[in-house]
């Protein structure tokens, strides 16, 4: 796992590079970039520094087909980074809002379901 100033660090250098720009049905994004596929990633703020990870179908198509807490900023924006769609984001999230699964602190052996 990463240490909080690699976070920081990798965080600063996606913020200061210009995302995409984000379509109406995203507005508010602090990282967004469309996959090869066409889906688009978003990642959109919260309240109490949460953030959710979002994956629509398309840029243009205000539904997600996946969504994922973080419990900070500098993690979501790096998972958003590097996520590929398909497996679970990496880096810490816990809670995927469409399944129900939950990990406590992030951690996936501390992964439990609950709806």
């Amino acid at each position: 796992m990463l240490t909080d100033a690699e976070l920081i660090a990798y965080t600063w250098l996606v913020l200061v590079d210009a995302h995409e720009p984000v379509p109406q049905c995203h507005e508010g994004a602090l990282y967004a970039r469309t996959l090869a596929d066409g889906r688009f990633v978003s990642v959109q703020p919260l309240h109490f520094g949460k953030t959710y990870l979002h994956l629509s179908p398309a840029a243009d198509a205000p539904v997600y087909d996946r969504t994922f807490c973080y419990p900070n900023r500098q993690r979501c924006v790096l998972a958003a980074m590097l996520w590929d769609g398909d497996s679970d984001p990496i880096v810490g999230w816990d809670r995927d809002i469409m399944t129900g699964r939950r990990r406590e602190g992030g951690d996936p052996k501390k992964e439990t379901q609950r709806w």
